[in-house]
Order: C-alpha cells, then sequence, then structure tokens
C-alpha cells in the first residue's frame, strides 16, 4: 500500500448521460462497418454469401438499436449496461467479426483477410472512444469482436494474422481502455471540481456571511420570475438595534442578527425567500401557498422577534416594524414589491414602531390607492390585524 488515495470513481450519475450521448455513435459505426466490410471484400468474395452476411449483421445492429432504445437503460453497476443492450452489442460484433466465415474460399486470401481485419481494428479503436468508462463492456465487444477473426485467420492460413490480432487486442483491450477509463475519471474530478468552486463561487455571491440568509444580491436573482400565483413581500426593520450596538457592542449587535434570521426562517416554508438587505433590514417572499393569511405571519414573525435574545455580556430586546406588499401573478417586478414593503414600513414606524401595516396596492392590477391597512401589534391586541391583505 502506498496509501495515495484510490482515485475518483465516476457514479452512475455520471457514466450513464456519457453512454446516453455515445451510443447512437456505437449504433451507426456497426451499420456502416458491415457494408464497408462487403465493398473491400467484393472482389474476392461470394457476392452471395457476402450479402447473406451483410443482411444478418444488418439485423442485429437493428436488434442492438432496439436494446439501446428501450425506456429504462439503466444497470444496477454503474459501469456496464444493462443485459438486453450488452446482448444486442455482443450479438452484432460477433456477426461482425465472422466474415471471413461466410466465404471461405476467399478467406484463403491473405488480401482479403486482411482487408476485413483493417475494418475490425478500425472499429475497435472506435468502441474503446464511444465505450468510454465502461471497461468491462469495452472489452467485452473487442473480444467478441476480434476472437472469431483470430480463429478464422488460423483455420485460413494466416498465422501471422493471428498473431497480429492477438496482441492488438490485448494492447486495445488492456492498456487502451485503461488509459480510457482513467482520462473519463480525470476530466470527471475536473468538471466535478469545476462545478463545486462554481457552487461555492455562487453561493458566497448570494448568501449573507453573517446570518446564511439570501443577501440583496441573491434576492435580485428572483427579479423577472414568472408567477403563477400572488407573491407577497415581508419588509422587516428592527426597532432599537442602534441601542444594542451602542449599549451592549456589535459583536452583540452580530448575535442580534443571526437569532433574528433563525427565528424568521421558523415561520415561513423552504421554498420561501428570507433576505437580509443590509444592516438591521430583511426581507421575505412569501411564494408559496400558507395555511395562515401572511398578515398573521408577519404578527408571529413580530411576537418571535420581540422574545428577549441572550447575547454575550447581557441580554438584547428589540422588535420589529414590519411592512407588506403583494403582487398579482405575471413577471415578478422585485423593485416595486420592495418600494411598497418599503412605503408600508415607513407607515408602520411612523405609527409608533413594533407595528405591521399592508399596502393595499397589489401591483399588476392597475390600483392606485396608497392607502394602507394597519395593525397595532401591541401585546394582546393582534385580533386587530385586518386580514384582507390575503
Amino acid at each position: 500500500m502506498d496509501g495515495s488515495p484510490d482515485p475518483v470513481q465516476p457514479s452512475e450519475a455520471a457514466v450513464s448521460p456519457y453512454f446516453e450521448r455515445s451510443r447512437w455513435k456505437l449504433v451507426a459505426a456497426a451499420a456502416i462497418t458491415s457494408p464497408v466490410i462487403v465493398a473491400v471484400t467484393w472482389p474476392h468474395a461470394d457476392h452471395s454469401r457476402m450479402l447473406w452476411f451483410l443482411a444478418i449483421h444488418q439485423i442485429a445492429v437493428m436488434a442492438m438499436a432496439m436494446t439501446f432504445a428501450l425506456p429504462d437503460r439503466r444497470s444496477p453497476h454503474p459501469r456496464t449496461l444493462p443485459p438486453l443492450a450488452t446482448i444486442g452489442l455482443v450479438l452484432s460484433q460477433l456477426l461482425l467479426s465472422s466474415a471471413l466465415f461466410f466465404d471461405p474460399t476467399a478467406a484463403r486470401s491473405a488480401d482479403f483477410a486482411f482487408g476485413v481485419g483493417l475494418v475490425l481494428f478500425a472499429f475497435a479503436a472506435g468502441t474503446v472512444a464511444v465505450l468510454g468508462p465502461m471497461k468491462l463492456v469495452a472489452r467485452i465487444a473487442l473480444v467478441c469482436m476480434m476472437v472469431p477473426y483470430t480463429i478464422s485467420g488460423l483455420a485460413f492460413g494466416h498465422p501471422g494474422i493471428a498473431i497480429g490480432t492477438i496482441f492488438f487486442l490485448v494492447t486495445i483491450a488492456g492498456l487502451a481502455v485503461d488509459k480510457t477509463g482513467a482520462l473519463f475519471d480525470e476530466l470527471y474530478t475536473l468538471r466535478d471540481e469545476a462545478s463545486q468552486r462554481a457552487e461555492a463561487a455562487e453561493a458566497i455571491a448570494t448568501t449573507d456571511a453573517l446570518t446564511g440568509l439570501t443577501n440583496r444580491y441573491g434576492l435580485t436573482l428572483n427579479d423577472g420570475e414568472l408567477l403563477q400565483k400572488e407573491v407577497s413581500g415581508i419588509f422587516i426593520d428592527l426597532d432599537k438595534f442602534k441601542e444594542v450596538n451602542d449599549t451592549l457592542g456589535h459583536k452583540a449587535g452580530d448575535d442580534v442578527l443571526v437569532e433574528v434570521a433563525r427565528r424568521l426562517r421558523r415561520y415561513v416554508r423552504p421554498s420561501d425567500t428570507v433576505a437580509r438587505l443590509g444592516g438591521d433590514e430583511f426581507f421575505i417572499l412569501l411564494w408559496s401557498d400558507h395555511e395562515i393569511p401572511v398578515m398573521d405571519i408577519a404578527n408571529r414573525i413580530r411576537e418571535a422577534v420581540e422574545r428577549p435574545i441572550p447575547v454575550e455580556g447581557g441580554v438584547a430586546e428589540v422588535s420589529a416594524s414590519i411592512g407588506l406588499s403583494r403582487q398579482s401573478p405575471g413577471m415578478l417586478n422585485l423593485d416595486a414589491l420592495i418600494q411598497n414593503a418599503d412605503e408600508a414600513l415607513y407607515m408602520a414606524k411612523s405609527l409608533g414602531r413594533n407595528q405591521v401595516f399592508a399596502s393595499s396596492v397589489r401591483l399588476n392590477l392597475n390600483a392606485t390607492s396608497t392607502a394602507g391597512i394597519a395593525a397595532d401589534s401591541r401585546p394582546g391586541d393582534s385580533e386587530r390585524s385586518n386580514g384582507q391583505f390575503d
């Protein structure tokens, strides 16, 4: 044991798409190779026998194509084909390699045998490239393709061709298949690493480093989404947050933001978007249908934020002023949704903070009124929330 890490093995998720893209190349190559053999050997062969060979081989190619086209092509083993596809491949290769047996008289000609061999060698190299990481299947195909040709070479007096074929088979089936598989593994690893780096970079660009919520840039990526249902926006601004920073320090302020972010997540579904716009401002996009009215959700959020938050050096107490807005189905106008919610938030603050205020303007409905529905959110008075927002 040299202690070196095992090479990365592509999963079925990686190998299967590769085969999806490559399988028809193999079928096309098998279909074309048989007529090529007939054309190369036509001057030396019995035409009727070669035509029989061509017909039988094309039937085998069609069977292989049908097995490759079955709806469920997955194999329980990542580097193998489904059994039917393997059978179709083996049958096609065996027929292709048996060309010499169709005309024993012509097969005794070295030119005839060598012409068939050239076509087979080219097809073998293409098989290795097309089958890619499926080493076992590639070797099975190569053996089925070259062994009958080797036997016929010995049977019809071409020991040199037979020995050369064996050497070619060992080299291709051994070294070339391993090299192709290793190259695929390396490319897959590089692609996987690049994908992970891209995902990490995107996460960094769209995630607030302190709270783990979506940041302002990440929120803007939703702009222009096609809405099938109404979407609601909840704009949250923390009251008395500056006092926390001034009295308990910025570390305590950061702890408050982290805890508020955690509490916000509890009152929305995973399909909704919770974002920190910056400072002590948060925004929630309610994409999904909720069993309770948005106004009630906002009041529950307000009550959750109002609970004392233990921080380093004491206990922080903040509250939340909340503005609500909504948009009907259509193209999401995020700027307008945020602006309406911000204006409602301003009204909530002007009413004494720790309030929920809902804008009556519903985007995309030609609404012109800027009046709103206020909910006095003092403890015990939440029943005054007006559910007409929903």
